[in-house]
């Protein structure tokens, strides 16, 4: 079902948040179940910096954007469902 390659993911998150912490445990778990593990998570916590925000047009928190493989897809919200998921990256 995944691709051997690593699957690059950008969190962009405010630290502290309930939101945040779902997010970040529902994208690891994803990786783990669906992804054979093969993850990199970036995250950026959009109250250190702000311009991370404004660089990559994030107007919602969370928000996952997909980097590798090609092409990038954005997910809002905190990652709690998995058929969505891996609908929008293409895994179904």
């Amino acid at each position: 079902m995944a691709q051997s390659s690593t699957w690059e993911f950008d969190l962009y998150i405010v630290d502290g948040t309930l939101k945040a912490r779902f997010a970040y445990a529902n994208l690891k778990k994803f990786c783990k179940e669906h992804l054979n593990g093969e993850c990199m998570i970036t995250v950026y916590d959009l109250i250190l910096n702000p311009k991370a925000a404004s660089d990559n047009q994030i107007t919602a928190n969370p928000t996952t954007i997909l980097r590798r493989p090609l092409p990038e897809r954005t997910l809002i919200g905190d990652l709690s469902n998995t058929e969505s998921i891996i609908l929008k990256l293409g895994l179904k």
